[in-house]
């Protein structure tokens, strides 16, 4: 199952034309889970699980207090697997020597972590930190995949107004500007990133 459809059915994706009159137009391959495709904003296997151990249902994706909230963890969780891998081979290139060096002159783990192994990891840190940075100004995909900017525009984050203004107020002046400002703001995290970055130890 493509990534989008496993959150979409995880959490419970709101159908179009979804009504007591209507069956809900579900996405194709909507899985045929209890509760999951249903024409209420509940559905989802998440829901399903919470319901069996006696909480919920929630509105991940369907109320203004918890949509925003669910799109940054799940924006966050989609990105776990990347910071893994990068944190994993910095780990594995500080080198054993010097490790065996601070053991040796009596410095304890907590010590060895903080005077060793993090300077030594500062660089991949510095690295992961300006992904996570530029895509969070650029979290586009998750909201126009699931939300659309909704409810009530909770999940209109700054990037995907410009889209709206652009596409479909065609307000271009207003988006120009917007994609001016965002433009600027990504400047001004690239210039703080990189007086950060001269406390960075390469090695």
């Amino acid at each position: 199952m493509p990534p989008f459809w496993s959150t979409a059915a995880t959490l419970g994706w709101p159908c179009s034309g979804s009504s007591s009159s209507s069956p809900p137009r579900c996405p194709p391959r909507w899985p045929q889970w209890p509760g999951a495709g249903s024409s209420t904003p509940w559905g989802g296997y998440l829901n399903y699980l919470l319901q069996g151990l006696g909480l919920g249902p929630f509105p991940w994706l369907t109320h203004p207090d918890w949509a925003l909230p669910t799109l940054a963890v799940v924006t966050a969780w989609s990105g776990v697997g990347f910071t893994a891998i990068l944190l994993t081979a910095g780990l594995q290139s500080i080198p054993e020597e010097v490790l065996e060096a601070a053991l040796v002159d009596g410095a304890t783990p907590w010590t060895r972590f903080f005077r060793v192994t993090l300077p030594l990891l500062s660089p991949v840190l510095f690295l992961v930190g300006l992904l996570v940075v530029l895509k969070s100004l650029t979290a586009f995909g998750p909201i126009h995949l699931l939300t659309r900017g909704g409810p009530l525009e909770s999940t209109t984050l700054w990037i995907y107004r410009v889209y709206q203004d652009a596409f479909f107020n065609f307000r271009v002046p207003y988006a120009l500007a917007e994609a001016v400002l965002l433009l600027l703001l990504i400047v001004l995290a690239a210039l703080q990133f990189w007086l950060l970055g001269r406390r960075v130890h390469y090695g």
